[in-house]
């Protein structure tokens, strides 16, 4: 149960830091993106659907990783939408 209870705190750490970084002035797109989507309340693999993309894609773009320029702009699309 400690475990457990200390891993929800992480969690939600992690959500707050990230729901601000997206607000900053050159925020990333993996910061975005995942600020977004839990606002929205979406799994990744309903964003990815959305976007038009895999879930891969979406799994990715939030880990910092490089991305086609297509699926770039489509998720930038989605955020757009989202927000």
């Amino acid at each position: 149960p400690e475990l457990i209870k200390a891993l929800g705190a992480v969690r939600h750490y992690h959500d707050k830091l990230m729901t601000l970084g997206a607000t900053a002035p050159g925020s990333t797109l993996a910061q975005r993106l995942y600020a977004a989507r839990r606002r929205a309340n979406l799994s990744a693999a309903e964003t990815a659907q959305a976007a038009g993309v895999t879930e891969e894609t979406i799994v990715r773009a939030e880990a910092e990783e490089p991305l086609p320029a297509e699926a770039a702009q489509a998720i930038e699309a989605l955020i757009q939408q989202i927000n």
